[in-house]
């Protein structure tokens, strides 16, 4: 019963935060420092590199070629699509994606408590977040082309970095029902959303490190799977704590 209780207080808690903040006066609320161009130019400039090169490339690739984008738990190719496919739909993902960050001080209900903050830290995730997937889509393409011989470790080396990097950003995100470790936990509290952040930011560099070594030392297939179970793992212990977190605040509230 306390458990349900819990969760109706969180629940009403959680609503309660979004209408507070919707019924701001947003004629008080500048966003035009969130919605520029100029704080966004890494990834518009990473867009105009990625479509180039992906073009460049493509011409080296038979239209019959299949193209790699996904691969198993032994770290083996197991879906291709067309090379067309390849080089517009994983750039359209990340034109939507750019798109999104762009427009995110519009929509987020959360972006005028922390404005500084939002501006500061959103176009590193969005560049990173772009880097990562412009680097698959090109080293997908390259294998296509038999420029390169692309194997599952490459794709997790690539995979590491990106935690790494995003685990030095994650401690300084503001509170966003769209990026983050957004649970209903750390949702509920600032607290509780910056310890679970911090701890997140390790875990997550501890991931990619791991990403990167563990299949050169294991050999294949068992240090691409103990790699990913140990992402898999490592990404939990935030999850689970910002649970935990927000138990023992509302313990010590008296709730």
């Amino acid at each position: 019963m306390d458990t349900i209780s819990d969760s109706q207080n969180l629940q009403c808690e959680i609503e309660d935060t979004i209408n507070n903040e919707t019924s701001m006066d947003n004629g008080n609320t500048d966003f035009k420092s969130g919605f520029t161009l100029k704080s966004h130019w890494l990834s518009l400039l990473l867009l105009v590199i990625q479509i180039s090169v992906a073009l460049g490339i493509s011409r080296y690739i038979p239209d019959n070629a299949k193209v790699p984008i996904h691969w198993n738990m032994d770290g083996i190719a197991d879906n291709f699509t067309s090379p067309q496919k390849a080089v517009w739909f994983l750039w359209a993902i990340n034109v939507t994606l750019v798109l999104f960050f762009m427009l995110l001080p519009l929509f987020s209900v959360r972006y005028s408590a922390s404005k500084g903050r939002f501006d500061r830290i959103m176009p590193s995730i969005c560049s990173t977040t772009v880097l990562f997937i412009a680097i698959l889509q090109i080293m997908s393409l390259m294998s296509a082309a038999e420029m390169v011989n692309l194997a599952g470790i490459h794709i997790l080396t690539a995979v590491g970095i990106m935690f790494i990097l995003l685990g030095n950003l994650l401690p300084k995100l503001p509170s966003s029902f769209f990026v983050g470790i957004r649970t209903p936990w750390s949702l509920s509290s600032e607290s509780v959303w910056r310890r679970t952040h911090s701890t997140g930011g390790i875990t997550f560099m501890i991931s990619g490190l791991i990403m990167i070594t563990l299949p050169r030392i294991i050999p294949a297939p068992w240090g691409f799977r103990a790699a990913m179970i140990s992402m898999i793992l490592l990404v939990l212990i935030p999850v689970v704590q910002s649970f935990l977190l927000f138990r023992a605040e509302k313990s010590t509230s008296g709730l």
